[in-house]
């Protein structure tokens, strides 16, 4: 345990069931409590979320959706100095 780094990944549901202010709520918490936090709430930026579900009926994104995932998880890395830092030092 005293190799882990503490990460709290907020990624957004394609679901209508959101909380108003939840992830910032958790973001905030986690963060007091020593957590790098990533949260990946624009991913999908102005995309209609039933074009990146992976069914009508499921709530899982797409490869599509993935890869706004993924592309916005890179872009928040590259732009944390400080969580690069302590990645670096883990090598």
């Amino acid at each position: 345990a005293k190799q882990a780094i503490p990460i709290w990944l907020y990624v957004p549901a394609l679901d209508d069931n959101e909380v108003a202010g939840e992830d910032a709520m958790l973001e905030k918490i986690a963060g007091e409590t020593g957590f790098f936090t990533l949260n990946l709430k624009g991913s999908y930026g102005t995309t209609e979320p039933e074009s990146i579900k992976i069914a009508s009926w499921d709530f899982h994104p797409n490869a599509r959706g993935h890869q706004m995932i993924a592309d916005e998880l890179i872009r928040q890395l590259k732009q944390n100095k400080a969580l690069l830092e302590v990645l670096r030092a883990k090598r």
